[in-house]
C-alpha cells in the first residue's frame, strides 16, 4: 500500500494501514510529513515514483484534480497500478472529478450522481 499526500486524511489512512499490519509506503511533497509515519513503521519514499513503484495499490490524498494530474503526470509507471483518489469534492464536481481521472489506466467503478 502506498499513500501519496499526507495531510489529515492521508496521514490517518496511512496510520490505519500500519495498524492493520500492512506494509505502507508514504510520500508527500513536503518530506517532513513522512517522518512521523516512518517512525511508526512506514517506508518514506524519496520520490513519488518510488512510492508508486513500491505497491500495486496507491491511495492519493491531495486537494484537487490539478494536484492529482501534477503528481501523476506523464512518464509515471502507472499501467500496473490501481489508484484510489481521495480529494475534496463539491457535490457538483463528482462527474468532473471522475472524468479527470479517465486518462489513468485503471479499472473504475461506475458512479451515479445523486
Amino acid at each position: 500500500m502506498s499513500v501519496i499526500g499526507l495531510g489529515l486524511m492521508g496521514s490517518a489512512l496511512a496510520q490505519a494501514f500500519l495498524m492493520e499490519g500492512s506494509r505502507t509506503t508514504v510520500w508527500n511533497r513536503t518530506p517532513d510529513k513522512a517522518e512521523t509515519l516512518a517512525a511508526q513503521g512506514a517506508v518514506a519514499a524519496g520520490t513519488v515514483a518510488e512510492a508508486i513503484a513500491a505497491s500495486p495499490l496507491i491511495v492519493i490524498c491531495v486537494l484537487d484534480d490539478v494536484a492529482v494530474q501534477k503528481i501523476l503526470g506523464p512518464g509515471r509507471p502507472l499501467r500496473t497500478r490501481r489508484f484510489f483518489s481521495c480529494r475534496n469534492l463539491r457535490s457538483s464536481s463528482l462527474l468532473a472529478a471522475h472524468a479527470a481521472m479517465a486518462p489513468l489506466p485503471q479499472k473504475r467503478l461506475p458512479i451515479t450522481e445523486r
